[in-house]
């Protein structure tokens, strides 16, 4: 019989698995018998949404509703079960190469995609390709972030998931590991790592991406989608009957009492410490169903007031509530998340895994008791790649044509920089710590990225494919609305 649960669950002080279903079989066992297979996934679900199911069980509803819809949102929105999965002894996932030790306290941006891809636009003017989520950057082995991003490709591949056979998106995955592994083996010490900018050199989909920032950026489509002017005044664009939208709807909303005085705390805080940048403030609002793993965080916009007379110098600021735990199994030391520490976390973590000096001048977090924030610049010139816009560039002799093959490698050489960048949790340098660890065989490597990524690719789907039934996410928190 493979390793039991049992184990694993005593590596990881966090887990809440049940202890009937711990008694009852190893992994691969489990994963032959539907009900085990739910159960477990079921708390897993649970355990990553706890603090949030304490305060709004109908949001985080919400988000599992919001998951079912597409297999790719239900792969974004399971990250930890993702991660707790791949760690299984009974898998033999081991890392294939050497010198693991020290390739295990890599600065990570904890939850690498397709779709945390987007633009920045630098201080210097360029526009620039990026990862943009922190929210889970921790330490941690970096052949995992390296999984899960070969595996966001493989769900693009959702005829071959269907069939049970991703062939295309083991091939995408291949071409992810090659651009990692290439990107790390190349760099010399010493010299600063290439930047994926808009030169026409990243092929047709990340030019698309950059055209649209650009042109949403300058146009500042921003003020024109959440905003409107009215009296010479400009104001949020409100939803008109909120009540009559289901839970997840991307909506703006008014905020209650309670948050705006939360907000007008940290704006007092702000005003303070940037006297000659921050202009009055126009207007609060709660942002509903944005983002999928962090649809419940609270998330507001603040309306500030140009420092000219002219209305299209003014200025949206976004704050984002912080509730995500480092996703990383670490026995060697231990889980000292804490919560009112996850603005400064995810800040720093920006700063030394993206390129630039600075990509977004209003970057910074805020804490209000044992609530922590992270405030950033909300504009268009930070646009995001989209899933769908993938999937649908890629039809027929495009899915293996030479734009598909750059997008997976630029992908897999942009998390080798962020992943060189930073130094490691002992202070030494990741680049000489993964050129160690990846200067064995190449073939082995990319191969167990393949691997990996079609096997994870082909569970997360069959978990879609069974949550996918009309409440059947969401009766996993039933036990949660009785209290």
């Amino acid at each position: 019989m493979s390793q039991s649960w049992c184990s694993v669950a005593a590596m990881n002080r966090r887990a809440t698995i049940s202890t009937a279903l711990l008694a009852l079989c190893g992994f691969a066992a489990c994963a032959e018998l539907p009900d085990a297979r739910e159960a477990w996934v079921c708390n897993a679900l649970v355990e990553d949404n706890e603090l949030m199911l304490g305060r709004d069980v109908e949001r985080v509803e919400a988000k599992l509703q919001a998951m079912t819809e597409d297999p790719y949102l239900w792969f974004r929105g399971t990250a930890g079960l993702y991660y707790r999965e791949v760690v299984l002894p009974s898998n033999g996932w081991l890392f294939a190469g050497g010198s693991e030790a020290a390739a295990s306290d890599v600065q990570l941006m904890g939850d690498a995609h397709i779709e945390n891809i987007g633009t920045y636009l630098d201080e210097a003017g360029t526009l620039r390709a990026e990862y943009n989520d922190f929210d889970a950057a921790g330490f941690g082995a970096f052949w995992l972030e390296v999984w899960r991003l070969a595996t966001s490709f493989v769900m693009l591949d959702q005829g071959g998931l269907d069939a049970a056979d991703p062939a295309t998106g083991r091939t995408w995955a291949g071409w992810v590991a090659e651009g990692y592994i290439d990107a790390v083996l190349d760099a010399e010490a010493g010299l600063p790592l290439p930047a994926v900018v808009d030169n026409g050199r990243g092929g047709r989909i990340l030019a698309e991406l950059f055209a649209k920032a650009r042109r949403k950026g300058a146009e500042r489509d921003e003020l024109a989608d959440e905003t409107i002017v009215d009296g010479g005044s400009r104001k949020f664009r409100f939803a008109a009957y909120p009540e009559r939208q289901p839970k997840n709807a991307d909506l703006l909303l008014v905020p209650t009492d309670g948050e705006l005085a939360l907000v007008e705390r940290l704006y007092a805080d702000l005003s303070a410490s940037n006297p000659d940048r921050t202009g009055a403030l126009l207007g609060v609002a709660r942002r509903q169903g944005a983002g999928v793993a962090s649809m419940p965080n609270l998330r507001f916009y603040l309306l500030l007031d140009g420092l000219t007379v002219e209305r299209d110098d003014d200025l949206i600021l976004e704050v984002k509530e912080l509730l995500d735990r480092p996703l990383w199994l670490d026995p060697r030391h231990g889980d000292d998340w804490v919560a009112s520490e996850q603005g400064a976390r995810v800040v720093a973590a920006q700063l030394a895994l993206q390129g630039a000096p600075q990509t977004d001048g209003w970057l910074g977090s805020w804490r209000d008791g044992q609530m922590a924030f992270r405030l950033r610049n909300y504009t268009d010139y930070q646009t995001g790649m989209d899933h769908l816009d993938v999937q649908e560039a890629l039809q027929g002799p495009a899915a293996l044509g030479p734009d598909a093959e750059r997008l997976a490698r630029i992908a897999g050489q942009l998390l080798a920089f962020s992943h060189m960048r930073a130094p490691l949790r002992t202070g030494g340098s990741s680049l000489a710590t993964l050129q160690r660890a990846l200067s064995g065989d190449r073939e082995a490597f990319v191969a167990q990225v393949q691997q990996v990524a079609s096997e994870m690719g082909l569970r997360t789907y069959n978990d879609f494919r069974r949550f996918r039934e009309e409440g059947r996410a969401a009766s996993c928190v039933d036990p949660w609305r009785a209290r």
